[in-house]
């Protein structure tokens, strides 16, 4: 048998690339194979939740590392029954309302307030369903109690998301600020007050691994 030229050779190849060419690929979807499956969004009230860290107790005050109070410096209160953290400014210093949040957007600092009982007992009587209710659970309410906006109810969303009664908000403010008084001498009081005032904020050369909170 006499051995194949390289002519025949490539002009065989050739002509296989342009039948290849021609077919092309055979292409599927893999979007379409696949089910999708939604997930249920678990409302606040069965989800589990979320275990504290050693160093968030009572009177601790703390740095709100997401949302519109970012880098804010917050007292903190209590867990919350559906795992958010009750905390509060106190208003009259850095204009923070009492507000929830989830425990993992909370940085904890050195610092600590011997919070007196009348704080602990009107933080007991706050809780998420009966002073913090979601968008929905508002627009339901809205529409039964009234079918046009009042303009009572546009200052209170104005004013903030809480409705928290005006009577424990000042209890809250009033013994936030008097054991922040109770902290030591006249120059440490003033300076934790400048403190809790100013947002946290990095600068240039500063490094948030090496700070001591």
């Amino acid at each position: 048998m006499a051995p194949k030229s390289k002519k025949s050779n490539d002009a065989a190849s050739k002509e296989e690339n342009l039948k290849l060419v021609k077919k092309g690929p055979k292409r599927f979807c893999l979007r379409r194979n696949i089910r999708v499956v939604k997930k249920k969004k678990i409302p606040i009230e069965q989800r589990q939740k979320q275990p504290l860290k050693a160093s968030l107790k009572p009177g601790v005050v703390t740095i709100v590392l997401n949302g519109r109070f970012k880098g804010q410096r917050v007292v903190f209160l209590r867990q919350l029954e559906t795992g958010t953290c009750l905390t509060a400014g106190p208003q009259s210093l850095n204009n923070y309302p009492i507000n929830t949040i989830y425990p993992s957007y909370l940085m904890t600092t050195k610092v600590k307030l011997d919070l007196p009982e009348s704080v602990t007992k009107a933080a007991e009587s706050i809780s998420y369903m009966e002073h913090f209710s979601t968008k929905a659970e508002r627009q339901k309410k809205r529409k039964e109690n009234s079918l046009f906006d009042d303009s009572e109810q546009k200052k209170k969303r104005k004013e903030g998301d809480s409705r928290v009664p005006d009577d424990l908000k000042k209890t809250i403010d009033d013994g936030i600020m008097s054991a922040i008084e109770k902290y030591g001498s006249k120059l440490d009081v003033e300076i934790l007050k400048k403190y809790i005032k100013t947002p946290f904020s990095l600068k240039n050369g500063q490094y948030p691994h090496e700070l001591i909170f």
